[in-house]
């Protein structure tokens, strides 16, 4: 073919592209304007194309101690038609696909990641009839069913899919090179040690994961129109590259979940009755750069308490979003990416329950909260745990006891309110998780969570009268990404007025992409 005839093909198939992603991003964008109120329900059914992701996060911890997380979600990496390799019986993770993670402590192991082809995801029923049906949801993956009230498991080995010893590989390069440039300016070598001491392995055991857990007396997230999820205002812009939920900040669990290992083991039984529980959600385009996760309930103190932590990259259009695309390319000498660098933020999400007194305190940033220190630092381990052995490579409590603690201090103010975390979590003993990975194309290794040995002292004053102080077990923890930088961006100075100018430029979008939306849906 004449070089002459490959140009205008060239170029009528940019233009063909640009138009799906365009089709795409605006079809997410009206489920995400459709499903306002109800952020908790799966997005997944109004969206039938990639790049997109969603996925709950329920974490039970039994009443005598212990954890299990259970994350089911749905990945799509490509466009509609790109593959129809998902709807294959054992889809990979490359595939469009329905998905349930499953990880847990003291007897872990590595993430349990069980695929499904994606038509194995249906949404039963979208509400609580007893609530109106203004709140709740229930869906099914394979045999397995999620509620906002509870779940039951139903998973088969046969749907595992492994990450490869290549993927392990890269996963533990991009945790030592996270570490090692967060405690580059530390000059003691107990320090060096522990940054350069490689994570613990966990064995990989191809579970048989069943049960039933019920949930009662949950605590919502109180919502109005100006917050109608914990993302507050954020939540009615249509660009961003990750929507943040919560379900239930609170409740108590019955039930169990039975793990029967291969070969006829003896099952292992993690019975939750009396204990305690915590649902939150995420969907979007990606995960962000960098982020630091905080969640913990058991206090001993203050029972049936809890707080959520969640401070952010976040840029205010997302980088895959076709404005964002417009920007960077239709300015001159550069311009364009600065103001899209400009428009990211050290964004954060902080909610405190306190079940004492009934009360809900939000230290977010759209409730002009001030993010006044974050701090990172190590201790050697406890002095009566020095002496613990782990001979099982499976009891993180052990493994946990001998490892060095790293430090996290993130202090909070909004008026006369200050909220002060100290976090103490040991490390190298977390589970690799999987997350949306779109570069690659597939969910991959990308997350460090640690659910062992993690507390959360955490403290509420009022006017310079402590309300709240007490140290919070089970915590979960994720410190992912370049902390360094994230840490530069918070503080006092936080660039509100380039944030609120890409903000208000993202709002003025919101009228174009329901147009666009709209013309592309009736094509």
């Amino acid at each position: 073919m004449p070089s002459g005839a490959k140009e205008p093909a060239a170029a009528t198939s940019a233009v063909a592209g640009l138009a799906a992603r365009t089709a795409h991003y605006a079809h997410v964008a009206l489920a995400n304007l459709h499903l306002l109120a109800r952020s908790e329900r799966p997005h997944t059914t109004h969206v039938s194309s990639g790049p997109f992701f969603e996925g709950w996060y329920y974490k039970t911890t039994p009443a005598n101690g212990g954890c299990v997380v259970i994350i089911p979600g749905t990945f799509r990496p490509t466009p509609a038609g790109a593959s129809s390799a998902g709807h294959a019986a054992r889809p990979s993770r490359s595939d469009p696909h329905a998905f349930i993670m499953v990880f847990r402590h003291p007897r872990a192991s590595q993430c349990l990641y069980y695929a499904y082809p994606i038509d194995e995801f249906a949404v039963l029923d979208d509400g609580d009839e007893s609530a109106g049906g203004n709140f709740g949801f229930r869906f099914r993956i394979g045999a397995s069913v999620f509620a906002h009230d509870g779940f039951s498991l139903d998973l088969d080995p046969g749907f595992l899919c492994d990450s490869s010893p290549t993927e392990d590989a890269e996963f533990l390069a991009t945790v030592m090179r996270e570490r090692a440039h967060l405690y580059s300016r530390a000059d003691d070598k107990e320090t060096a040690a522990a940054v350069s001491a490689p994570p613990h392995a966990y064995p990989k055991i191809p579970y048989t994961v069943t049960g039933s857990v019920r949930f009662t007396d949950i605590v919502r997230l109180p919502t109005s129109w100006w917050a109608p999820s914990v993302m507050g205002p954020f939540r009615y812009l249509p660009a961003m590259e990750c929507y943040h939920g919560v379900v239930s900040l609170h409740h108590n669990t019955y039930g169990s979940v039975t793990f029967t290992p291969p070969n006829d083991a003896q099952p292992e039984v993690v019975v939750v009755d009396g204990g305690e529980g915590y649902v939150e959600r995420d969907h979007g385009f990606n995960f962000p750069r960098s982020w630091i996760w905080v969640q913990a309930h058991e206090y001993p103190t203050e029972s049936g308490s809890t707080v959520m932590v969640s401070v952010a990259d976040v840029p205010m259009l997302s980088d895959d979003w076709w404005l964002s695309a417009l920007v960077r390319h239709a300015l001159p000498f550069g311009w364009g990416r600065a103001l899209l660098a400009r428009g990211r933020i050290a964004g954060f999400l902080v909610v405190l329950y306190h079940a004492r007194t009934g009360k809900t305190y939000n230290f977010s940033l759209y409730e002009a909260a001030v993010l006044e220190d974050l701090e990172f630092g190590t201790e050697p381990p406890a002095a009566a745990a020095a002496a613990a052995t782990a001979n099982d490579a499976s009891d993180s409590a052990a493994v946990a006891a001998n490892a060095r603690v790293q430090t996290l201090r993130l202090v909070f103010t909004s008026g006369p309110a200050r909220l002060t975390l100290r976090v103490r979590r040991p490390l190298g003993v977390g589970v690799p998780l999987f997350g949306p990975a779109f570069a690659s194309g597939r969910m991959g290794l990308i997350v460090e969570e640690s659910i062992v040995g993690v507390e959360v002292h955490t403290t509420l004053e009022l006017a310079g009268r402590t309300v709240f102080d007490d140290v919070g077990g089970e915590a979960g923890i994720e410190v992912v990404g370049d902390l360094l930088a994230l840490a530069s961006r918070a503080g006092p100075w936080l660039p509100r007025i380039p944030a609120a100018a890409a903000w208000a430029a993202s709002a003025a979008v919101v009228v174009a992409t329901v147009a666009v939306g709209i013309y592309f849906w009736s094509v």
